[in-house]
């Protein structure tokens, strides 16, 4: 596999009980987890800056936890594309309502709503098995 033609992203997993932290992509039109780019390698330190600035807390802990190559169908680029993803459980005192934030939506989701949603199961069923999986 051409590591140059991977698509390279961390999944980053926020927990409160049994629900999972998911905003809402415009461009996918679905709710996902949180998740950032990666240029070469993944730089935690980067990570808890990226969680940090962007729901203005303190204190934010990345563990990491697995790492994943696998294909599938993107569609917003209309074509099958293989991503290496890294997957970090976050520790953060984040709000526990939905909530917005730069016009955002959060939502608080259990992993039975992420299984059955259809939407959600079209565009990231993969990223939801992985996670349930793997325990987290």
């Amino acid at each position: 596999m051409d590591n140059k033609l991977e698509h390279k992203h961390t999944i980053l997993i926020i927990k409160n009980k049994d629900k999972y932290l998911q905003y809402f992509d415009e461009r996918w039109n679905s709710y996902l987890f949180l998740n950032t780019k990666v240029q070469g390698s993944v730089n935690e330190k980067e990570l808890i800056k990226f969680i940090e600035e962007r729901f203005n807390i303190k204190d934010v802990t990345v563990e990491y936890k697995f790492d994943k190559v696998h294909s599938k169908y993107s569609p917003t680029a209309n074509k099958e594309k293989t991503y290496h993803h890294y997957f970090y459980l976050v520790k953060a005192n984040i709000p526990k309502e939905d909530f917005t934030i730069d016009n955002i939506n959060y939502k608080w989701l259990s992993m039975n709503y992420l299984e059955t949603d259809k939407k959600i199961q079209e565009m990231n069923s993969d990223i939801v098995s992985f996670i349930k999986e793997n325990k987290i």
